[in-house]
């Protein structure tokens, strides 16, 4: 019999259970659903629009499942993306952007136009009731065309392709700011079409057209201001606004900084001009300052007779009382000007489009040179605008190469046989040879003649000596 010891054998571990890590503050419970699926609540703050606290549901038929989702979340929450469907109603975020977000960022006459479309054109229509995350690309399409069809108010027909691109304009800008915002992640209005028809092509008047207006319009007291407008290219609301202390006369310079703008509403106001490209600075010809100096002369003399009543405002061109010219008399003023020149009726704003075309056309300006001075925002708006010209121009070019590189012989250059000559001709030709035959034998006869004589003279003086 074996002896006892009094050791004892060691008992079997225990296997330790794995402790499941707890799911920290803000990633969410999740807990099973009497449905057998897993759900989870996370809080995810409060919404900027209403104050009301986050907090999504999310079901999976597994905790993986649910996970995944929750994580998901989170991102977007950490990216500042929006976490959950917004349920602002389109109106109400455009009322919004309007008010905050628009009205101290833009010019007065732009902002009443963006509140005139949302007034007129969106806030009664189908998509301002739709919620914010509700609002797909599809509706907008559909309203723009519906807009494009018969979206005039007067029942008349659509509106015009730039008039839904105005609409559209204050629509997407609300739609960005509300990604940049984190309410949205993508701005649906980004992926719509709305047809681009090419610009219609302005009526302008050419070169000899242009000397024939000023010469019929010198004595009319607005002679001056129709001069500038045709010279410098300047946009009608930016002509009436200058003043005498934007144009430095001794070297020619002149600032372009203000424009009338009239609102929707039809209130005429003076504002800064909308872009950095609009705000520029031209140097006036010569011949120009000299207009301009012989119109203040006469300024001055209005002046002097309307005494104490004379509202100086510094306008270079303006009313007899120193008042503005309202920018719709300017135009009737050009028409009865026009139609007294007999000359095609154009616009005033073709004015300055008529020299653009003069200048491109002589080849000595480029069309940066031509952005430039008329103040567009890019080359593209300019070159949109003369189209044609730049046609005309880029075959101008091809011509020129051809003569400056040639591979081969022109028509002018290569060998032609030789013409045959008429029997005129033949007769004519005969007849100078003739001349000139007959011409030739008497210059020899009378060197024989002189000759001859010389030789007896010399025999006589010989027989003379002893």
């Amino acid at each position: 019999m074996a002896k006892k010891t009094g050791t004892k054998e060691p008992a079997p571990k225990k296997e330790k259970k794995k402790k499941e890590r707890r799911r920290g503050k803000g990633e969410g419970t999740i807990v099973p659903h009497a449905s057998g699926l897993f759900m989870a609540q996370i809080s995810l703050g409060r919404d900027p629009l209403t104050g009301k606290r986050i907090r999504p549901t999310i079901y999976d038929d597994s905790e993986v499942g649910v996970q995944k989702k929750l994580r998901k979340l989170l991102i977007k929450k950490d990216l500042g993306k929006s976490v959950k469907p917004n349920k602002t109603l389109v109106g109400e975020w455009i009322r919004i952007w309007l008010d905050i977000y628009s009205k101290p960022n833009v010019g007065i006459g732009t902002w009443d136009g963006y509140d005139l479309n949302f007034t007129n054109h969106i806030e009664n229509s189908f998509i301002a009731r739709k919620t914010m995350s509700g609002l797909t690309t599809d509706d907008l399409q559909v309203y723009y065309n519906m807009k494009l069809l018969n979206g005039r108010k007067d029942g008349k027909g659509g509106l015009s392709t730039r008039f839904v691109k105005a609409i559209h304009t204050v629509i997407s800008s609300a739609f960005d700011q509300a990604v940049t915002s984190g309410h949205l992640e993508k701005n649906p209005a980004s992926g719509v079409r709305i047809s681009n028809k090419r610009r219609p092509k302005i009526k302008i008047w050419n070169k000899e057209q242009m000397a024939l207006y000023l010469k019929a319009i010198k004595k009319d007291r607005l002679y001056a201001a129709f001069v500038t407008d045709s010279k410098s290219g300047l946009r009608k609301s930016e002509l009436l606004a200058l003043r005498w202390s934007d144009i430095d006369f001794s070297t020619g310079l002149t600032k372009i900084e203000r424009g009338w703008v009239r609102s929707p509403k039809g209130t005429l106001y003076l504002s800064d001009l909308k872009s950095e490209n609009s705000e520029r600075t031209l140097v006036f010809s010569t011949d120009l300052l000299k207009v301009l100096l012989e119109h203040k002369s006469r300024q001055d003399e209005e002046k002097k007779t309307a005494g104490k009543n004379y509202i100086d405002n510094g306008l270079v061109f303006c009313r007899e009382d120193g008042s503005y010219i309202n920018p719709s008399t300017f135009t009737r003023r050009h028409y009865d000007l026009t139609a007294k020149a007999k000359l095609p009726r154009i616009s005033v704003h073709a004015l300055r489009h008529s020299i653009s075309t003069a200048l491109l056309e002589s080849g000595k300006v480029d069309l940066k040179q031509i952005q430039e001075m008329l103040g567009h925002k890019d080359i593209s708006t300019t070159g949109n605008y003369y189209t044609d010209v730049l046609e005309r121009m880029k075959q101008k070019t091809s011509e020129l190469i051809d003569n400056l590189i040639q591979t081969e012989e022109t028509p002018a250059q290569a060998s032609l046989p030789a013409a045959q000559p008429s029997a005129s001709d033949l007769a004519e030709e005969e007849s100078v040879e003739a001349k000139n035959v007959i011409d030739f034998a008497t210059r020899r006869n009378e060197k024989l003649f002189i000759a001859s004589n010389g030789q007896k003279q010399k025999n006589r003086e010989k027989a003379q000596k002893p």
